[in-house]
């Protein structure tokens, strides 16, 4: 059981970009014993692939949403113009 709540925390490492070689080593280990593993990394890597664009575009609309009720509230601060989403961080950071 130990194992194989490790290969689901390998696989979010690995679906994320986070995991080292060596753990990617590990998760080729752990797949070859669980036979279901390498479905569900195929079909999680697809969803994860096709959600990344969705979730940025959601994170981008609701960033600017934010932005436009802050300018509503105190105007000039920071500039209103969605096609500036870089300057609207610098403005923060």
């Amino acid at each position: 059981m130990k194992d194989y709540h490790r290969l689901w925390i390998l696989i979010g490492r690995k679906l994320s970009g986070e995991a080292t070689e060596d753990e990617l080593k590990e998760l080729a280990i752990l797949s070859q014993e669980h036979p279901d593993a390498p479905y569900y990394i195929t079909v999680l890597s697809y969803w994860w692939e096709m959600t990344e664009q969705s979730g940025r575009e959601k994170a981008d609309r609701a960033f600017n949403d934010f932005f436009e009720q802050l300018e509503k509230k105190k105007p000039g601060l920071p500039p209103n113009n969605p096609s500036k989403t870089n300057n609207r961080i610098n403005i923060f950071v």
